[in-house]
């Protein structure tokens, strides 16, 4: 009798456990209060399921030694900040919210439902253009920002590797272009230049691929063609993003560029004088207002001193954590990479894709992420985890 009720037990949070999940993967981009609590009913009835299976063990995947160590320094160098609040606050938001997305997901997803997947993401980029479109054209500011351009700069990317797939219907091909369309105006949209840029990284990158593989093919016409138009589509760039580039040319007018410097400037003195754990995760803030007041000595307005954050992931991970955590960040890029191109490699057309995809996805992110640190933002996070475990899994064969 027992074992009847936990069989109809586990199936029930089987089916429960899939449905909030479903939901998270197609509106996770919409609104952060909605992903935080799909994220966090997910985690809760996962942890019911592991207790009743008596399984508390995490997923064994590629990544988890890399994790667990990185995640062990963010609480160790809790030990040396100045405010506990700020460092549990950012232990939590983002770091341990993504490494339970990536386990829970890592669970949860079959390699035999991948496509299922895919559709999903597809119906969710086609709603997240829509609804950015419509608000844009109300006034709205949904599509601006640096964390729903590199999201933009990702849906691009998706839509360009899965358009030259050779099995893939015509309706669906007319739909991956309007996507690609829609989203590469909607970038020009967020006024983010390090998302433009990244995007245009991923493209040369994807463009190079895409022309390797194809370059026995007839499509290498239409791959040449439709990458050369998205190049050459800066008539298309709003004045206001075109603005935005050219205040660089002119350092001095712009204290946002000068502040960058300072933080810049700053994180390689907290680097240099914490390189094991850093100043503690969540502490940046006070250590480089501390610098700026007392070290530089340089008076900067106060929009200024707002700043949590240096604009450079790989500056932000070495400053609040230590050198130790950005060579183990550095690498689980490399691995992400790495796995891209093995499946880039195989004649399967689903691994071709989801490989090709995760590539041009992580260009934009490391490029970006020289200039911002959108990796924190969900929308962004969740994205590429998703497509690092498709990868992760058709690997797996």
């Amino acid at each position: 009798m027992a074992t009847k009720l936990t069989i109809k037990l586990n199936y029930s949070l089987e089916i429960i456990l899939d449905f909030i999940f479903l939901v998270l993967v197609f509106f996770f981009p919409f609104s952060i209060a909605l992903r935080n609590m799909l994220l966090g009913l997910l985690i809760i009835f996962y942890i019911i399921s592991k207790l009743i299976n008596k399984e508390l063990s995490l997923p064994k995947t590629e990544f988890n030694i890399y994790i667990y160590i990185f995640f062990i320094i963010g609480l160790l160098s809790i030990f040396k900040t100045n405010n506990i609040n700020l460092s549990l606050a950012r232990i939590i938001s983002p770091i341990l919210r993504y490494i339970l997305f990536y386990f829970i997901a890592f669970d949860l997803i079959k390699k035999d439902r991948i496509a299922k997947y895919i559709n999903i993401i597809f119906a969710s980029n086609i709603l997240f253009l829509g609804y950015g479109f419509y608000d844009f054209f109300r006034g709205g500011k949904f599509l601006y920002g640096n964390g729903t351009g590199t999201l933009l700069a990702f849906i691009i990317i998706f839509s360009l590797s899965y358009l030259f797939e050779n099995k893939i219907s015509l309706h669906r091909r007319v739909i991956l272009t309007l996507i690609t369309v829609g989203g590469l105006m909607a970038l020009y949209i967020s006024y983010s230049r390090g998302a433009t840029l990244g995007f245009f990284g991923g493209l040369l990158v994807l463009a190079v691929l895409l022309i390797q593989r194809n370059y026995k093919n007839k499509r290498l016409i239409a791959v040449i063609c439709l990458i050369t138009i998205l190049l050459f589509t800066s008539l298309l760039v709003s004045d206001k993003l075109i603005a935005k580039f050219k205040r660089i040319m002119d350092f001095d007018s712009s204290w946002s560029l000068k502040t960058r410097v300072l933080m810049w400037r700053s994180s390689l003195i907290m680097i240099r004088e914490n390189p094991l754990l850093g100043v503690g995760v969540g502490n940046f803030r006070p250590n480089y207002l501390y610098i700026v007041d007392n070290i530089f000595k340089i008076k900067i307005p106060e929009s200024s001193r707002l700043h949590d954050h240096p604009h450079n992931l790989f500056l932000f991970i070495g400053a609040e954590q230590g050198l130790i955590s950005l060579l183990l960040f550095i690498i689980m890029l490399y691995k992400a990479y790495y796995l891209g191109f093995f499946n880039y490699k195989k004649s399967i057309s689903l691994n071709y894709v989801i490989g090709l995809a995760l590539i041009g996805m992580l260009t934009v992110l490391v490029i970006h992420s020289m200039v911002d640190t959108t990796a924190r933002y969900g929308h962004v996070g969740f994205y590429i985890l998703l497509f690092l475990i498709f990868n992760m899994k058709l690997a797996r064969n």
